[in-house]
């Protein structure tokens, strides 16, 4: 028996997929098992995590993810909310501040993993709900430069959804409009992939876990 791991936030969590069955997590676990390879399936996520939120979890009980096979790593995507709703609503905000406080997270988490045993990390960056606005673009391709710093620094696999979306974001994102960062200040937000999203995610991913298993 594998053991696959998934932390991340409510794109973890299965927000917006039709079932948690549909989201990625069990549909790699699906595919896995499709192939012979019978996997034991965690998620530790919760919509409306940070990166924080994941750091307190993963330190105040790192025997969660001891001993995986695989761990997947997707966060940072809410800890860019407070920095979107002050640009839209025209304060400027030091942007490098927040995204260094959170590569530091992400680096204590990745350790964490690492500590307790867990044999190979992936993270994944994120994908831009928002591609026609010029604030998500430049603040999620910090997110993602830094993402793939931590990924270089550590020698973790990178998975990169932001590719896997790339002009194709209506199709895959539950409730996509316009593609503009203001549909939040009008208290509507489809940032979570469809399932059909999430059926790109999960082919993605287990692409690159598959290879692993011999390992």
């Amino acid at each position: 028996m594998r053991n696959y791991t998934a932390l991340g936030d409510s794109i973890t969590f299965g927000q917006n997929a039709s079932s948690r069955s549909k989201a990625y997590p069990s549909r790699v676990t699906s595919m896995l098992t499709a192939h012979g390879i019978q996997t034991r399936l965690t998620v530790i996520a919760e919509p409306s995590w940070t990166s924080a939120d994941l750091e307190a979890v993963i330190a105040a009980n790192p025997s969660a993810v001891a001993c995986s096979d695989w761990v997947t790593i997707w966060i940072g995507g809410n800890d860019l909310i407070p920095y979107g709703l002050s640009m839209i609503g025209g304060q400027e905000v030091p942007i490098q501040k927040i995204m260094n406080r959170f590569q530091s997270r992400l680096d204590r988490i990745i350790r964490t993993v690492r500590a307790v045993g867990a044999k190979h990390i992936l993270l994944s960056t994120q994908y831009n709900p928002f591609p026609n606005s010029n604030i998500a673009v430049n603040a999620i391709g910090v997110l993602n430069r830094l993402i793939a710093s931590s990924a270089g620094k550590y020698r973790c696999q990178i998975a990169r959804t932001d590719q896997w979306f790339a002009g194709n974001e209506p199709l895959l994102i539950s409730g996509y409009r316009d593609g503009r960062i203001e549909d939040v200040a009008r208290g509507y937000a489809p940032v979570h992939p469809n399932d059909e999203g999430h059926e790109v995610i999960a082919k993605g991913l287990f692409s690159m876990i598959y290879p692993l298993i011999r390992r």
